[in-house]
């Protein structure tokens, strides 16, 4: 596949360390280390600029730590971590209307560090990147952490409020949580 964006193919070598780019005649483009066990999700134009990001999760045995990787350079960016994960979502696409690109939406859920946070035994985290930047310098949008009964979070955008601005919505346990995205 095309992983730079040049418009030629790419031979991408996952190891269990790390990944190696390089064109179809073996010379290396680029490498990334410091990966566990990496596997690619997706490969697409994140940026809106024709070059390509690829999407990743390390597994370390204790956390699951997802990366942008820049298929032009091998920068990888981590973009959150999770761990004691009961669920959550995630969505990839063209979310906040006037960004370019596609943007990445995660929520997840799972038990607090030490056993509960004032009196809540359950962490919800929820995540918003954006890559107008370019894909070496992603843009953390949106960024929240609650604590409660909070199972496998869901989440939408939407103008709840009227105000001709969208809001960050998220749903768990016949809950809602309503963030402005400013």
């Amino acid at each position: 596949e095309d992983i730079n964006g040049d418009g030629h193919d790419e031979l991408l070598r996952i190891l269990p360390d790390r990944l190696i780019c390089q064109d179809v005649r073996g010379r290396k483009l680029w490498e990334t280390d410091g990966l566990n066990n990496p596997l690619v999700r997706e490969i697409r134009d994140f940026a809106g600029d024709g070059t390509r990001g690829l999407l990743l999760t390390s597994d370390t045995g204790t956390e699951l730590q997802t990366y942008i990787i820049s298929g032009k350079t091998g920068k990888k960016s981590l973009l959150y971590t999770t761990r004691n994960l009961f669920g959550g979502c995630e969505r990839i696409g063209h979310i906040l209307p006037d960004v370019a690109g596609e943007q990445i939406c995660a929520w997840w859920s799972g038990s607090a560090p030490g056993g509960g946070h004032q009196g809540a035994d359950q962490v919800g985290r929820g995540y918003l990147w954006s890559f107008e930047r370019g894909l070496d310098n992603p843009v953390l949008r949106f960024n929240a952490e609650e604590f409660g009964v909070i199972y496998a979070p869901l989440h939408l955008i939407a103008d709840m409020d009227g105000d001709g601005h969208p809001e960050m919505v998220m749903i768990s346990h016949e809950q809602v949580w309503l963030f402005d995205l400013a």
